[in-house]
C-alpha cells in the first residue's frame, strides 16, 4: 500500500512504486503471523521479499487468486465487530508512545478530531471551530450537572496535524475556559521524556502519527469527531461497545459509555459498511 507524501498531503503517491510499502512497514506483521500460527499451525509465513533470490525461498508455482469473484465476497467488511470488539483488542496491547502519553495528562480530557490539514475536503476552519467549542460546552453542560462554576473541566486533547491550525483553536478554547492541548503539547508536560518522545513522533509519517492520535483518543471521557472523516468515524466505531457509532451521545440517553459525538459535517453514506 503506498505511503502518501507527509508535505503534500494531496500526493497519494498511487503511480509511485517508490513509495509503496509491505505489509509489515505498515502494521504489525508479528501480530499477524502469531495469530496464523495459534489457527493454522502448520502455515508457513514468509516475507514477499525472501522469494526467488539468492540464498532465499524457490517459487515452485504461482497461481492467481481473485478474491474480488468469488461468490458473497463483501468487500471492505470488517474483522471486528460485536462480537470481536476492537476497545478489548487495543486494550490489550498499547503501544509506546501513545503509553507515554497516556502517563503525562494530568486529568480527566475530551478529545477532538480536529480535520483541518491542507488537504481537507471538509468544511472550513471557523465552522469546524465553532461546532466543536459548541459540542464540548454541551458534554460539558451534561458532565457538570449542577452547574458547578469552580468545577475544573477538563483537558481538550486536539489531533491534529497542523500545529499552526492547533493555535487557533487554542486561543478561541481559551475564551471559551477550555485548555486544549495536543501529542506535542502533552509530550513537553514531561522536561525529562519530552526530547525522546518528541524525536519518536517526528520520525513517524504524517498517516503513521495519526495512529498516534487514535490511541489517545480511544481513551478520551469523551469524543467528538466529523461525519466525514474515516478517522473519526472509526473511532466513534471503536469506541461503542456495538461496535458502531449509534448516534451523538449529546442526544441519545442510553450510549452504553461510548460518549461519542461525530459534527455533520460531509456524507457518510458508505461507512457503516466499509468500516
Amino acid at each position: 500500500m503506498p505511503l502518501r507524501d507527509s508535505t503534500d498531503l494531496k500526493e497519494f503517491n498511487f503511480l509511485n512504486e517508490a513509495e509503496y510499502y509491505t505489509y509489515d512497514q505498515w502494521f504489525d506483521a508479528e501480530h499477524l503471523i502469531e495469530g496464523l500460527a495459534h489457527a493454522c499451525p502448520k502455515m508457513k509465513v514468509i516475507h514477499p521479499k525472501k522469494l526467488d533470490v539468492a540464498g532465499g525461498v524457490p517459487v515452485k508455482h504461482n497461481w492467481s487468486v481473485d478474491l474480488g469473484s468469488a461468490p458473497g465476497y463483501q468487500a471492505f467488511v470488517s474483522y471486528f465487530w460485536p462480537g470481536r470488539l476492537f476497545k478489548p483488542f487495543w486494550d490489550e496491547e498499547p503501544r509506546e508512545i501513545v503509553h507515554e502519553l497516556l502517563e503525562l495528562i494530568p486529568r480527566p480530557y475530551y478529545g477532538v478530531h480536529f480535520r483541518v490539514e491542507n488537504d481537507t475536503i471538509w468544511s472550513p476552519l471557523e465552522n469546524q471551530l465553532k461546532m466543536n467549542l459548541e459540542a464540548l460546552d454541551k458534554a460539558w453542560a451534561q458532565d457538570n450537572k449542577n452547574g458547578d462554576p469552580k468545577a475544573k473541566k477538563p483537558l481538550v486533547y486536539l489531533a491534529c496535524g497542523d500545529k499552526e491550525q492547533v493555535k487557533k483553536f487554542q486561543a478561541a478554547g481559551a475564551e471559551r475556559g477550555w485548555e486544549v492541548t495536543h501529542k506535542w503539547g502533552v509530550a513537553a508536560m514531561s522536561p525529562t521524556k519530552k526530547e525522546d518522545i518528541l524525536k519518536k513522533m517526528d520520525a513517524l509519517a504524517f498517516d503513521f502519527q495519526g495512529a498516534v492520535d487514535m490511541g489517545v483518543m480511544m481513551q478520551a471521557n469523551f469524543y467528538m469527531g466529523i461525519t466525514g472523516s474515516a478517522f473519526s468515524s472509526t473511532i466513534a466505531n471503536a469506541r461503542d461497545g456495538t461496535g458502531r457509532y449509534r448516534g451523538s451521545s449529546l442526544y441519545i440517553y442510553e450510549d452504553g459509555g461510548a460518549r461519542n459525538h461525530l459534527n455533520n459535517d460531509g456524507e457518510a453514506n458508505g461507512y457503516p459498511c466499509c468500516l
